[in-house]
This record gives structure tokens, sequence and C-alpha cells, in this order.
């Protein structure tokens, strides 16, 4: 039998398979030296966590503009928000393995508090 889904839990869903899709591509453009690379694929950009980042933040505000967020939620998207910024411009001045993985990290928790 097929589950309903509403628009809220689909637009989630879709959100999140592409989320597991950029970083499954992030850590495997991660450990893939030019070597490995075929002739028509190509290295992840190093700009690929800002670019998620700017989805992201489309996504918050998206939320909040539409009414799914109610205005409630505003500081804690926020605080987010900023903890995302951060995180991304330390990994675009620093770019460490460590670095990557908090930045991973912080993203997936600020698009969690989106879903939340």
């Amino acid at each position: 039998m097929i589950k309903k889904r509403s628009v809220k839990q689909v637009k989630f869903l879709v959100v999140l398979f592409f989320t597991v899709i950029t970083g499954v591509n992030v850590l495997g453009g991660c450990s893939a030296s030019r070597a490995d690379l075929g002739p028509y694929q190509y290295p992840l950009s190093p700009n690929a966590r800002f670019y998620s980042y700017l989805m992201i933040n489309g996504i918050a505000q998206g939320a909040l503009l539409t009414g799914e967020k109610p205005r409630g939620a505003l500081p804690v998207l926020e605080q987010a928000d900023k903890k995302a910024r951060l995180a991304v411009l330390a990994f675009m001045e620093h770019k460490k393995g460590q670095n990557a993985f908090q930045t991973d990290l912080i993203l997936t928790r600020y698009l969690s508090e989106i879903r939340n």
C-alpha cells in the first residue's frame, strides 16, 4: 500500500536526497586523484561547500517566507546559519580534511534545523 505524503514531507525527502548525493560527491571528490578520474569525469569544485551553504540558506529563507517555519524559529535558524557561515568561511581559508568534515557536519545540522 502506498503511503500518501504531505508536500512538506516530499520537499524534505527531495532536499535530503540531494544533500546525500552532494555529500557522497564531496567525499568521493576528496579521495579521487586526477589519475582516478575517467575521460568525462571532473573533480569536485573547491567551493562546493560554499555552494551547499548558499542552497541551504535559500531553503531556510523559503521556509520562513512560505510559512512552513513559524517566526518563532527565526533565532534558532539564525544561530544555525551563523555557525554554518563561519564554518564555510573557515574551510575556505584553511582547506584541510578535518575542516571539511566539521563543515559538512555543521551544514547537515543547519539543514536539519530547517526540517525540525
